[in-house]
């Protein structure tokens, strides 16, 4: 993960974390390519989402400071822990990628 960008991005947009769904996103910060995936940004780790599909290709590309999260059984659960943990309450998206109300 290139920190000094996304930490940047953080403190710019006072911030604690990204949600990173676009795939051309998704490849530069974390390199992985398959079709699958949503990132979570923070200030010391990123986080890959992705499902069975994809754990074997994800963990032989992922950098060191990335956690690879299974969501073949659902995205909420792992989600909200991930919220939880770092203490969320401010999370930047990617607004022309995801739909928002």
């Amino acid at each position: 993960m290139n920190q000094k960008i996304s930490h940047g991005l953080l403190k710019q947009e006072n911030i604690q974390a990204v949600y990173v769904s676009n795939e051309a996103n998704i490849r530069y910060f974390s390199n992985f390519t398959g079709t699958n995936g949503a990132l979570l940004l923070t200030k010391k780790r990123g986080y890959l989402f992705t499902d069975a599909r994809y754990l074997l290709a994800a963990k032989k590309v992922l950098p060191p400071s990335f956690g690879l999260i299974d969501i073949s059984k659902g995205f909420e659960n792992p989600w909200k822990k991930l919220l939880k943990k770092y203490h969320i309450r401010k999370l930047g998206i990617e607004a022309s990628n995801l739909s928002h109300a």
